[in-house]
């Protein structure tokens, strides 16, 4: 007959592989996210040569969108889209804005005086945004307009 000091510290050896295991995978999970239960998740990604700078959303004013460009030439922005639709609702911006290449700017909120509001059913805050962000432009160099379609997923204050 054993002690009982013996089974335990025989367990405890037998096991503690099994549970460090257990222990570096849950890490493993939660360092990658899949077990992040932040439901403030913030994205907006665009294709190409347009990148979201600085972004977020309002219940009260609306989209604030810093866009980046790199397109080798100017652009103007004179309409945004930002829809949780199919298709694409494009306002109308009161102040075009030119986007040199290889700057930033905002296209809407900020200091642009653009207001922008995402079209869906009334956003409240503290619930969380999720569609499709697109610009329409005009290359200034070649005088071609152009839209370009990304998404976003914002959290509404």
């Amino acid at each position: 007959m054993q002690p009982k000091g013996q089974s335990a510290a025989e367990f405890v050896a037998s096991n503690s592989l099994a549970l460090a295991l257990i222990v570096i995978i849950v890490v493993l999970l939660f360092y990658i996210g899949l077990m992040n239960t932040n439901t403030s998740a913030r994205a907006c990604f665009f294709p190409g040569m347009f990148s979201c700078n600085s972004f977020s959303l309002s219940e009260d004013e609306g989209l604030s969108l810093k866009v980046g460009q790199a397109t080798g030439s100017s652009v103007v922005v004179f309409a945004v889209s930002c829809t949780a639709g199919a298709y694409p609702d494009f306002q109308p911006l009161a102040h075009p804005v030119l986007i040199q290449h290889g700057s930033i700017r905002y296209v809407a909120g900020g200091d642009s005086g653009n207001y922008v509001f995402c079209n869906m059913n009334h956003p409240r805050k503290g619930t969380t945004y999720s569609g499709k962000l697109c610009l329409a432009y005009t290359e200034t160099e070649f005088n071609v307009n152009k839209t370009i379609c990304g998404d976003i997923m914002v959290p509404v204050t």
